[in-house]
């Protein structure tokens, strides 16, 4: 991916967060830690996984905004170790 287009995804995408966020509680996430997870995330799992996540996170029945960022980070973290060839031993050392 283009590093320009990432980066105008990332804004696009953390302005929108922040402000739909922003509106309904008052109060939303540090604008900048999500621009720079946002672009993180955009690079490495690409626009629709990161939008889709974002939406996921906003329908969580506890979300609080001010956790959002590390939210995002941590899902796709999460789900990229479950959806990697490691799944198999992942599941069993967390069950163990």
């Amino acid at each position: 991916m283009v590093i320009n287009e990432s980066r105008q995804q990332a804004m696009h995408l953390a302005r929108s967060f922040c402000d739909a966020v922003s509106m309904g509680d008052g109060n939303g996430p540090d604008f900048y830690k999500m621009l720079w997870i946002a672009h993180w995330a955009i690079e490495n799992y690409g626009w629709q996984k990161t939008r889709q996540t974002l939406e996921e996170i906003m329908l969580l029945p506890d979300f609080k905004p001010q956790r959002a960022p590390t939210l995002l980070r941590d899902k796709l973290m999460t789900r990229q170790i479950y959806d990697d060839c490691m799944e198999e031993w992942f599941k069993k050392a967390i069950s163990a």
